[in-house]
């Protein structure tokens, strides 16, 4: 019996899909005339047609009922799901709309729903605030959009203490072009001041995708302590060189952006696409996670983390760093790229192509607060740059670096050491300016203590001298020279600069340390090695005996 009872019943997914009129085409189905009771099938077995057509209405009725259960269910299930700015009042319309899409925004909130704007849908507001709201959602798959001279300083959505959040999609307009923001003209606060979005003191935000045209300040300006903010994908486009960055972190923990592209975003006094920067001595930015960020044009630092105003600013970790550099408007000083001042910094690849006549320059690691410790770059690759690594610049100490990186084209100075500690380069630099050096430590940049340097510094193109030193021997401490090729170089070419050379031990450099005869040039520190690769077979190598600059068999130099 159960099993007959099992095949006769219609699943309610089927019944699901017929709906209303399907439910009373069953029963019509049911009870059509063409239904037989079989031959010789008697009253006394199944009862009379009536009281059939009672049970099949009984049937009938029942799963009606489950369908209508169901039914309600669901359209519960969706009401939690998403509720439409169209049925709250928002037209999209152009005018003012920053009342309404404030209430549809805290009506979905307050009842844990998802606010859905439709891709038709270009709503305009002036700035809008969101506050203490939990558990809800905004997919904006048209655009929120900035008014033409927009008269409040501000962002276009601030969520305030808002915890749960998520944000399948996102799209802003910033307008920036009406809102005086000119490529060309310096920027005011109040310009930079207009985001897009602000997340502050916001706790477990996701945004699946999120996009910002011509903004005016920032795309994503994450502040005020928050903690646990998820970014897929963040892109951003300009139509002019405008906007203060893509993606600001000022004062937050634990991010994570999946990707970044940013196009043409970065005003010339501006940042640029990528900037941690914290604006007290009270903020802290700690755990950044960027998978991979693509960067084009920007402004002044366009890939910048940096500990200012003696902030925390540790554990930031980039995969990969791409960036090409295209700036309409001319700097009126040099500007650098991808600029670190923090701790515990690693980049897994770093490019950064200069496709302009500007001096721009390419990496610089320098103290803007508290003193940096632990940057790391595995493999970096720069083109057609103003400068290449600048460490330590000046006074402002950096410690414990490791970098790898390939430096073509360089208009000035390969690398350029400030003071600096704990320092491993591995560079292979090919053609600086003709009056510049593949590496430079000018006189009163401080102490530069275990310097590490291996890499290729062979004479390619025109530059004037491989290394020179025009700082005092006790700003030179510790520093080797291993493996680095000075091919091509004439004597004095190679290290210049006064007590330079008797500060550095030198192991197995091509061209410096493999001669075919005792050297009579530069200075060499006592213990140094040079390996003789001449015809005479009885001098493997000689050590030097001395420090200084005389170069006398048996005096300064002993042959093995």
């Amino acid at each position: 019996m159960e099993k007959e009872k099992s095949d006769r019943k219609m699943s309610r997914r089927k019944v699901l899909t017929l709906g209303a009129a399907g439910a009373a085409a069953v029963t019509g189905t049911l009870l059509s005339r063409d239904i037989t009771l079989g031959y010789g099938v008697t009253d006394n077995v199944y009862g009379s047609e009536a009281g059939i057509r009672r049970i099949a209405g009984e049937v009938v009725q029942e799963y009606a009922q489950e369908v209508e259960a169901e039914l309600a269910d669901i359209e519960s299930e969706m009401e939690l799901r998403g509720v439409n700015a169209a049925k709250l009042g928002v037209k999209g319309d152009g005018t003012d709309e920053s009342a309404a899409l404030r209430y549809a925004i805290q009506y979905a909130a307050d009842r844990h729903l998802t606010l859905l704007i439709p891709k038709w849908m270009t709503v305009s507001v002036d700035t809008i605030t969101i506050t203490g709201k939990q558990n809800f959602g905004i997919r904006c798959e048209g655009w929120i959009r900035r008014l033409d001279n927009s008269p409040t300083v501000g962002s276009l959505l601030k969520l305030d203490s808002c915890s749960g959040v998520c944000m399948p999609e996102i799209r802003f307009d910033g307008n920036g072009l009406n809102n005086g923001c000119i490529e060309n003209v310096a920027y005011t606060v109040n310009q930079e001041q207009k985001h897009c979005l602000v997340l502050l003191n916001c706790l477990d935000v996701t945004i699946d995708r999120i996009h910002c045209e011509n903004p005016c300040g920032d795309g994503i300006y994450i502040s005020g302590g928050s903690k646990n903010v998820k970014l897929n994908t963040v892109t951003g486009q300009a139509d002019a060189q405008i906007g203060r960055n893509l993606v600001s972190i000022i004062n937050a923990q634990n991010i994570w952006i999946d990707y970044l592209y940013s196009d043409n975003i970065g005003h010339y006094d501006m940042p640029g696409g990528f900037d941690i920067e914290p604006n007290a001595s009270t903020e802290t930015v700690r755990n950044v996670f960027v998978n991979c960020m693509n960067i084009t044009s920007g402004g002044t630092n366009p890939c910048s983390v940096l500990g200012t105003n003696n902030a925390l600013v540790e554990n930031i970790f980039l995969g990969k760093v791409n960036l090409v550099r295209t700036n309409v408007v001319q700097p009126s000083t040099e500007i650098t790229s991808v600029y670190i001042s923090a701790s515990n910094v690693h980049i897994g690849q770093l490019s950064v192509v200069n496709k302009t006549a500007h001096n721009i320059s390419f990496l610089t690691l320098n103290k803007q607060g508290l003193t940096p410790k632990g940057i790391t770059i595995h493999d970096a690759y720069s083109e057609g740059c103003y400068r290449g690594i600048q460490v330590g610049f000046g006074s402002n100490a950096v410690e414990n670096v490791q970098v790898k990186a390939t430096i073509r084209n360089c208009k000035h100075d390969g690398i350029f050491m400030g003071t600096a500690k704990n320092v491993k380069l591995d560079v292979d630099i090919d053609s600086v300016g003709a009056d510049r050096f593949m590496l430079n430590k000018p006189a009163g940049g401080g102490v530069c203590d275990n310097i590490y340097i291996t890499g290729n510094f062979s004479k390619r193109g025109t530059g004037l001298k491989a290394m020179i030193i025009g700082d005092v021997p006790a700003n030179v401490v510790n520093w080797t020279l291993e493996n680095v090729d000075f091919t091509g170089w004439g004597n004095n070419q190679r290290l210049y600069g006064g007590g330079f050379q008797g500060s550095v031990h030198k192991i197995n450099c091509r061209n410096l340390t493999h001669l075919t005869a005792l050297p009579a040039f530069e200075q060499f520190k006592q213990g140094d090695l040079i390996w003789n690769i001449g015809t005479d077979p009885d001098v493997s190598y000689w050590r030097r005996l001395t420090n200084g600059t005389g170069n006398a068999l048996n005096t300064d130099w002993k042959a093995y």
